[in-house]
């Protein structure tokens, strides 16, 4: 029973982990990609 449950909150802790540098890398490329275009 504990053993599942730290299991379950590792996969939660990573997951979240890999949607946090997911949503980071986006919003980086996205300013990136405003700074970079010629006005």
């Amino acid at each position: 029973m504990i053993r599942s449950f730290t299991e379950e909150l590792l996969e939660f802790i990573s997951s979240n982990f890999i949607l946090d540098l997911h949503k980071s890398f986006v919003e980086n490329w996205f300013l990136n990609s405003q700074l970079a275009k010629p006005e």
